[in-house]
């Protein structure tokens, strides 16, 4: 199980990576209506320091799917590109992105 908050120090390495991959058509949905819908809804919220994580902004839509995939965008960065803290108890790996 892995902790990770909807946060801007959370969210936001993984929302630019995952911005920088649908830009350069490095994700691929193939042509899934729902994806795509969810992409169309949505929008960037930016915090004084210049941390980006998803919004839905005014629309009506659903980005539920969208900030899963920044998620686990997430976790990939993590688990292979940054050091970090982890603890096992109980057999389950906790990692804490807050930290």
């Amino acid at each position: 199980m892995y902790k990770f908050g909807q946060g801007f120090s959370s969210m936001s390495a993984p929302t630019k990576e995952f911005e920088k991959q649908v830009l350069s058509r490095g994700f691929r949905h193939d042509g899934d209506l729902v994806t795509k819908w969810m992409l169309q809804n949505v929008a960037i919220n930016t915090d004084p320091a210049g941390n980006i994580k998803v919004s839905k902004s005014d629309s009506k839509g659903k980005v539920d799917g969208v900030v899963a995939m920044v998620m686990a965008m997430g976790v990939y960065l993590l688990a292979y590109y940054e050091q970090t803290k982890v603890s096992d108890t109980d057999g389950f790996k906790y990692i804490d992105f807050d930290d």
